[in-house]
């Protein structure tokens, strides 16, 4: 699983109820094994959609719904100094 190790205040994730702390197991059913591909699935989420997030909390199971958000713009990137 993947251990919460921050949390937006306000966003999604808190939203939905996630803790420092909580291990995900699943989202959607799928095993969440590897951080990079459970964010790729996220991320495949259309904005709004409901997703369910599977957790162990204190030694115990629990389901927790989220609704996606909207993903920031990405950060643009410094302009090269001239030379």
């Amino acid at each position: 699983g993947i251990v919460v190790a921050g949390i937006f205040r306000d966003g999604p994730a808190q939203k939905a109820g996630l803790r420092l702390g909580d291990v995900i197991l699943a989202i959607n059913g799928e095993p969440a094994g590897d951080g990079r591909r459970s964010m790729n699935q996220v991320a495949r989420t259309k904005p709004k959609d409901k997703i369910a997030i599977d957790v162990m909390r204190n030694g115990k199971e629990m389901r927790l719904s989220a609704e996606v958000g909207l993903r920031p713009p990405p950060a643009p990137t410094p302009a090269a100094a001239p030379e």
